[in-house]
């Protein structure tokens, strides 16, 4: 083991998903020690990462063992510098979407060892109204259903799952009027069930966006649209063409690319970023922050010496972590 390390802040949000931090906490430290001097912080309160990752400035890696919103946290509260942070990623929540954009192992040796044998991957933000997030800005009728649908109605009937939980919502589905600058840019849409700034290949499960489509660090984000289904049929042909990543064939989906937005709705709409409530607006401004961060992500090809660690830590499998969004 070097003697000189790599000093970094370890953030461990002990309530996430099924409590994978708290539970492999002595081997997550053991096996981040093979290339960290770590400083650790465990949370306390729901905003707790985020106040600590304002403090972090003397710190170049900052590691999250939590879930997307413990990451989105310490994303939006650690200060931006020329030199961009590196952020490891040890996934413990329920949804893990962008865990599962990333490649991250949600077996915690894997990821420990991931870490501390990945690679440095630049990555795009985004600004809402001032405030960064890292893989989506949203409102309306599929948000809920994305984030609420019960996890093992997902395990059993995949997409098709969404298919129910938006049949439930149907009667109330509402539509919102959304004025919208792309760029240079200016649209009008009267029909808006959903709307979302996407830097994402999966969200809740749901929605797929090929890699092909969704450059994460190219200075765009995506932006998507859903009109709103007139009937469960129609509905039904969204949920399935969304999963499936089959956007043009829909006429019900608009996806378009661009670097900043100005979205104007004609009534007060509740956002979400990274899962997590924005609060409400009639007017958001999204801007991309071009390779704002860097993510430790796996190393390519299946390292003999990341493999070998395994057996140092109590195994955790997707089934008994949960695997899905939390802080």
């Amino acid at each position: 083991m070097p003697l000189k390390r790599e000093k970094a802040l370890l953030i461990v949000n002990p309530k996430a998903g099924k409590q994978g931090g708290r539970r492999n906490f002595y081997s997550i430290v053991h096996g981040l020690s093979e290339k960290y001097t770590l400083v650790t912080h465990i949370t306390e309160t729901f905003d707790d990462a985020r106040r600590v990752a304002s403090q972090a400035s003397e710190f170049k890696t900052v590691i999250c063992c939590g879930g997307d919103g413990t990451v989105s946290q310490i994303i939006d509260g650690y200060p931006l510098k020329k030199t961009p942070v590196n952020i490891g990623y040890i996934p413990c929540g329920t949804a893990n979407d962008f865990a599962t954009t990333m490649k991250y192992s949600r077996n915690v040796p894997r990821a420990v060892s991931d870490v501390v044998n990945g690679q440095i991957t630049p990555h795009d933000l985004g600004c809402f109204n001032g405030k960064r997030f890292v893989y989506i800005a949203s409102f309306g009728a599929f948000t809920k259903a994305s984030y609420n649908t019960p996890q093992d109605m997902k395990n059993v009937l995949g997409p098709f799952a969404y298919l129910l939980g938006g049949a439930i919502e149907m009667t109330s589905i509402k539509t919102e009027k959304v004025t919208l600058t792309c760029d240079s840019s200016k649209m009008i849409f009267d029909d808006v069930c959903f709307f979302a700034v996407l830097n994402t290949h999966s969200v809740g499960g749901f929605l797929r966006v090929s890699p092909k489509l969704a450059n994460l660090s190219d200075g765009k984000h995506e932006l998507l649209i859903i009109r709103k289904p007139a009937n469960l049929q129609r509905l039904s042909e969204l949920v399935t063409n969304l999963s499936q990543g089959r956007f043009a064939e829909d006429p019900g989906i608009v996806l378009i690319q661009g670097s900043r937005f100005e979205i104007t709705t004609k009534n007060k709409v509740a956002w979400t970023l990274d899962g997590e409530d924005a609060g409400e607006h009639t007017t958001v401004a999204i801007k991309n922050l071009h390779r704002a961060v860097n993510f430790i992500t796996p190393p390519t090809g299946a390292s003999a010496k990341s493999r070998s660690t395994d057996a140092l830590y109590e195994e955790e499998t997707c089934e008994e972590c949960s695997c899905d969004n939390e802080e």
